[in-house]
């Protein structure tokens, strides 16, 4: 059987580095995961993801009545708005 290995490199998030980006953060905000590329195909394995980044952003969630999809918009501070923790990931590592 062929085998690949994959380098990982220096740039993947450590768990000390996240650790210390929550730590600056509020600690009663709410956590969300964002990706901004395409969400996996239910039934489908999900792949590995490389967190980027750590921040507190003001955020407008809602949900489409049609679809119950959940909409994120990152437009500042507009009313309704609320600030939360987003913990930025990418399935491109």
């Amino acid at each position: 059987m062929l085998s690949t290995a994959i380098e990982i490199g220096d740039d993947i998030m450590k768990v000390k580095d996240l650790i210390s980006k929550l730590s600056q953060l509020d600690p009663n905000l709410e956590v969300y995961c964002y990706e901004e590329g395409p969400v996996a195909i239910q039934g489908t394995n999900p792949g590995p993801f490389d967190l980027v980044d750590v921040s507190s952003v003001p955020v407008l969630i809602s949900r489409d009545p049609k679809t119950n999809k959940v909409n994120f918009k990152f437009e500042g501070e507009v009313p309704g708005s609320r600030q939360y923790a987003i913990i930025g990931i990418t399935p491109d590592f």
